[in-house]
């Protein structure tokens, strides 16, 4: 308000005017965040270089630990970005988390296993930072694995930033927990789906294949449920997407107030099944509703 003050900006025209600045670059302005609606940064490229410190590995002697963690299985403990934005002005580590997760770019989480991190601190899965695997293929070990789903696009591709994104939104889904015994990956992350109401636990594997996302449900073998795993893959087909369009709507957004006369970055995307009854030589090819519905009447995402 002061620096309205001073440019003889009125106090109610002020927010308007930060965000027009923001949305040029300017200046960085997010009132609809808790810690930083108040403040105003006015080098964006003193905000980026700091907040590059934990996607560069800029490690140092200290929180070794805490960094093999961060590389490894892409889990941010609050020891480690504590100690690397501890000396950035008026601006908090939570402030910088705090956008992370706005972007989608970071969820927060609860790892269990107390040999990678200590449940004293807040840990943060930021799966951009993770390295890629190299094979796609996907190893299910069990006896009931769902039909493979592929979420495809328009453009052929998937879209810069979508992948990553997805991912955190899954990981921040109160039923869903990051599966660290097979890895995690940047274009890999497996997951385990617990739905309370029926007593179910199963794998969701989520890869990105370049042209495609594909969706792999399997329940473990050491598992037993009476829940038949196609009902409980309906709630999951419910989850994947509303995790899908909340992606779009933060990819659509970044082009905000000022530029509406440019075309929004649209999402035109898919969900297709890849049909599993043919011979394994059989070129990919997914199944047509009616063919689907005919093999799997009561399930959207397949038991096979």
């Amino acid at each position: 308000m002061e620096v309205g003050a001073v440019c003889k900006i009125p106090p109610e025209d002020v927010p308007q005017v930060l965000l027009f600045y923001h949305d040029l670059g300017s200046v960085l302005y997010y009132p609809q965040l808790e810690g930083l609606k108040e403040k105003v940064i006015v080098d964006p490229k003193f905000f980026i270089d700091a907040l590059g410190k934990i996607f560069t590995f800029q490690a140092s002697a200290t929180h070794v630990r805490e960094w093999e963690i961060f590389y490894q299985y892409g889990i941010l403990t609050q020891p480690l970005y504590s100690s690397v934005w501890k000396e950035c002005g008026d601006l908090k580590p939570e402030d910088f988390i705090a956008v992370l997760l706005h972007f989608r770019l970071a969820a927060q989480v609860t790892i269990e296993d107390q040999d990678i991190c200590s449940l004293r601190y807040k840990q943060y899965f930021v799966p951009a930072i993770l390295k890629l695997c190299e094979d796609n293929a996907v190893s299910l070990h069990s006896k009931e694995v769902a039909s493979p789903l592929h979420i495809t696009f328009e453009t052929g591709f998937v879209p810069p930033g979508f992948f990553t994104r997805f991912v955190a939104v899954i990981a921040n889904h109160p039923n869903m927990t990051l599966y660290l015994e097979e890895g995690v990956y940047r274009n890999r992350v497996t997951f385990g789906y617990e739905d309370e109401k029926n007593r179910s636990i199963e794998h969701l594997t989520v890869t990105d294949q370049h042209d495609a996302i594909q969706i792999n449900v399997h329940r473990p073998t050491f598992h037993t449920n009476p829940v038949p795993l196609s009902n409980v893959c309906q709630d999951i087909l419910v989850l994947l997407e509303d995790s899908a369009k909340e992606v779009e709507n933060i990819l659509q957004n970044c082009i905000g107030r000022g530029f509406e006369e440019l075309p929004k970055y649209s999402v035109s995307r898919s969900l297709r099944y890849i049909c599993d009854g043919c011979p394994v030589s059989s070129k990919l090819h997914f199944l047509t509703p009616a063919k689907y519905q005919a093999r799997h009447p009561e399930a959207y995402l397949g038991g096979g």
